[in-house]
């Protein structure tokens, strides 16, 4: 069974570089405040050559740093 942390919600687009431009401070302060409220992020990319990629990540990217 997945843990309830990763099983995915209603997909949300948040950032989408062609829209909100290739800027990855721009991509932080987007997604920011969604860290608190999601676990993790799926992460999609897809090259010039149409090639798609991406990852799960367990967390939402911010520009903040957590120190343990």
């Amino acid at each position: 069974m997945v843990p309830n942390y990763l099983r995915i919600r209603i997909p949300e687009l948040v950032y989408k570089a062609s829209r909100d431009g290739y800027n990855l401070s721009k991509l932080y302060s987007e997604t920011e405040e969604h860290a608190e409220s999601y676990y993790s992020c799926l992460v999609l990319i897809r090259d010039t050559d149409s090639n798609v990629f991406g990852a799960l990540l367990d967390t939402v990217p911010t520009s903040k740093l957590h120190s343990a």
